[in-house]
């Protein structure tokens, strides 16, 4: 079962130590509310960024589907940097010279 937003927000808020009054205050919310909060599975993407900010976390996130999380990844181009010792004849050396200039000259 998945948790409801309220359950997150919770969830980050007590790890950030904050105050409950305080966090009211941050979020122009009475105290109360910030309990109620915690009860929702649904809440205002206004509201949402304004509890991000304060609690420094993006929520968004958290409300992304597995399949679009994965895409988003594959889209932000998460890199390792890999080195490889390759051993190339003369030859292969002047064709890949080729055809990188080549490479430029489509660039352009």
């Amino acid at each position: 079962m998945e948790k409801k937003i309220g359950e997150i927000i919770k969830e980050h808020f007590e790890a950030s130590k904050m105050e409950a009054t305080a966090f009211a205050k941050a979020i122009n919310r009475e105290r109360s509310n910030v309990y109620d909060i915690f009860k929702r599975s649904s809440i205002d993407t206004g509201l949402l960024k304004k509890i991000g900010h304060i609690l420094k976390h993006d929520f968004f996130e958290d409300l992304l589907e597995p399949e679009t999380k994965r895409m988003l990844m594959m889209k932000k181009g998460v890199t390792k940097k890999v080195l490889l010792e390759f051993e190339l004849t003369d030859e292969e050396i002047k064709f890949l010279d080729i055809e990188n200039k080549i490479i430029e000259q489509l660039k352009k």
